[in-house]
């Protein structure tokens, strides 16, 4: 069994981690998006008419990539059935096969809206060879219009699919959400488990009959749910809708860490501590809560200045990651960032907040299935997301007769002096400077942890790489 003992490596794959589920990712990345612009090598088929694209295949013959290879499969946008948009392979993800797709579903507000996911898979499967199961990701906070699967922000796929699971031969499928990719035009649905599963689970429909029409083969038994933060959130919530309008579809194991399953009682939480360690999580609730539930607040009614005049170019711009819109507000008080009012819970304001935030619930109001099998994974002093939602997500299950649900709430301290040198060079002082960021990062860490862990036991892996903490 290979290990990863050095140090060096493994706080860097600690930061990487951290980095990934903060929304800071492409700080990572090999090149920037203009170098990766000039670099992308096209194959013949993108000179291919929409029709000819459109009956092209996953596995077309490909000129030997000199940078990111992309083969354009269709240029048909338009609402209608499934279909594969283009196939890239990035240099920067060597080994590692990427299939951009749309496939239809709903909006927020129910309306029918073509959204966009990636199939990502090691070269090692084809037609030939058998994969070995799905895995549906679910991805965490994204602020950044680059930062969505569709648009290559695969990093945390890559670990998992050639680092910490090598010659896995899983499929891994994700969904960008309404927001991004396809619908990057539009405002996203943060922290709206409920169409961010819809999102999840219509990606997945589609991907499982793409796979297919292509002659790819998995085992069908072999489904993994899994998510960390938002994703988190968003991989409880997939269990809940496919109890409700799926029931055929079976999930052999949840993973969920460090999500918002109580949306209500996370607000609480800010009202007592007024401190938020991500302050740009608290703004985007408030605005997506604000327009999909339709609360008709005016922003000067949510937020203060500068905050206030500078949310189109903060955050519904996309131009800025959660970290540097973090940077921007320049402050954890809460009673810097947002009124008066929203701190009162009796007020008209975090009334009509409270009343949509609870329709998001995943604590109560369903019935799971007794025989799923989850576990939840949260960091004792998380400041981003505390951990009474794992506690009140537990004994919820506890109580609904689930019969295999298990719970870890870790202490893990992420914080060494190497950390913070490499966090200051990426120039991330706010994230050493925060204890509640690092423990919502620790929690990551443990939460790869112990999913890797438990793959290797259930699929009986040899060959997987492991962090040691």
């Amino acid at each position: 069994m290979l290990k990863v003992r050095n140090r060096f490596n493994s706080i860097m794959c600690m930061l990487m981690v951290v980095l990934l589920l903060c929304g800071s990712s492409t700080l990572l990345s090999c090149s920037s998006d203009d170098d990766q612009d000039k670099d992308l090598v096209e194959s013949q088929d993108k000179g291919k008419t929409s029709k000819e694209a459109s009956n092209a295949t996953l596995t077309d013959s490909e000129q030997e990539p000199l940078g990111d290879e992309v083969e354009y499969l269709t240029d048909d946008y338009s609402y209608g059935d499934a279909r594969i948009t283009k196939k890239v392979t990035y240099a920067s993800y060597s080994g590692m096969v990427n299939y951009n797709f749309i496939y239809p579903s709903k909006d927020p507000f129910g309306n029918p809206v073509m959204l966009s996911g990636t199939i990502s898979m090691g070269e090692e499967v084809s037609p030939d060879v058998m994969g070995r199961g799905i895995v549906l990701y679910n991805h965490y906070t994204v602020n950044k219009a680059s930062e969505c699967p569709t648009e290559g922000d695969l990093l945390l796929q890559y670990l998992m699919l050639k680092y910490l699971l090598p010659s896995s031969r899983l499929i891994m499928v994700s969904a960008d959400y309404y927001g991004f990719g396809s619908t990057s035009d539009k405002n996203q649905a943060y922290c709206m488990g409920s169409n961010n599963a819809r999102a999840s689970v219509d990606a997945l429909i589609a991907a499982r009959q793409l796979l297919k029409q292509e002659g790819f083969q998995w085992d069908e038994n072999e489904l993994l749910n899994i998510g960390y933060s938002q994703g988190g959130q968003t991989a409880m919530a997939v269990v809940k809708l496919l109890t409700e309008e799926h029931p055929d579809i079976r999930i052999t194991r949840t993973l969920a860490g460090g999500g918002p399953y109580d949306m209500v009682a996370t607000y609480q939480n800010f009202v007592t501590t007024r401190k938020d360690d991500m302050p740009s999580t608290i703004i985007g609730v408030l605005l997506a809560f604000n327009e999909f539930y339709k609360l008709g607040n005016p922003r000067s009614s949510m937020f203060l200045e500068p905050t206030l005049s500078h949310i189109d170019e903060w955050v519904l711009s996309k131009q800025y990651g959660s970290l540097e819109i973090d940077d921007k507000v320049g402050t954890s008080d809460l009673e810097q960032v947002i009124t008066a009012p929203l701190f009162d819970l009796d007020s008209d304001i975090s009334r009509g907040l409270t009343a949509a935030l609870d329709k998001e619930d995943l604590c109560k109001g369903w019935t799971p299935r007794k025989d799923e099998d989850i576990l939840l994974i949260h960091h004792k002093n998380d400041g981003i997301v505390p951990v009474v939602n794992a506690e009140h997500l537990y004994a919820f299950l506890k109580e609904q007769g689930v019969e295999k649900v298990e719970m870890s709430i870790t202490n893990f301290n992420l914080y060494t002096p190497l950390l913070a040198y490499y966090a200051n060079l990426f120039g991330l002082k706010n994230l050493v400077g925060s204890g509640g960021l690092l423990y919502h990062g620790g929690g990551a860490i443990v939460f790869l942890y112990l999913s890797t862990t438990w793959l290797r036991e259930h699929y009986g892996y040899t060959d997987i790489k492991e962090i040691t903490l």
